[in-house]
């Protein structure tokens, strides 16, 4: 059987009162919301030192992905602005063969191919090897470098290559 409730004649009711937690909990729900939809597309790539970068008219905004960094000295892994680990110098790029072979720098090609090994093993975590790579190289590097540069990274498993560019305003 059920209760209605009844009218209590002549006496005061009690005040009804909003309940706190069930508030907090929405408006946890609306930040962490407004939080995860928030896309900030600030500066994901540091500047690194002494890389004259090339100034482009691109759309396009960088990822956040393993760098490379190419001056007029040599290959460099960059993290964060900072040359973390030298690769080839630019002898070994700037080296003329008929060899196709030449093409592909050895040190770099063990660095990456490793990386690209460790992206294909995260996978069974969920996380996709995309194989996308950024280079950023000084304005003066020569052709030939570059190119031997992205062979390498190709022949590692790195098959997306992105360059950083300043975007002209």
């Amino acid at each position: 059987m059920a209760f209605a409730p009844t009218k209590l004649k002549g006496r005061a009711q009690p005040p009804k009162t909003l309940s706190l937690s069930s508030m907090m909990d929405m408006m946890t729900i609306i930040l962490l919301f407004l939080i995860k939809s928030y896309s900030a597309t600030g500066m994901l790539i540091q500047d690194v030192e002494g890389i004259n970068i090339p100034v482009s008219t691109t759309a396009g905004s960088p990822k956040k992905v393993l760098t490379l960094a190419i001056d007029d000295e040599a290959v460099w892994l960059d993290r964060d602005g900072q040359r973390v680990e030298r690769f080839e110098s630019m002898d070994v790029l700037m080296a003329e063969s008929d060899d196709p072979a030449a093409m592909v720098l050895p040190g770099l090609f063990t660095f990456l191919e490793n990386e690209a090994r460790q992206g294909r093993e995260r996978e069974n975590y969920g996380v996709k090897f995309t194989g996308e790579i950024n280079i950023m190289a000084d304005a003066q590097v020569q052709y030939n470098a570059i190119l031997k540069v992205l062979k390498t990274c190709y022949n590692a498993g790195f098959s997306q290559t992105d360059f950083v560019v300043l975007k002209e305003d």
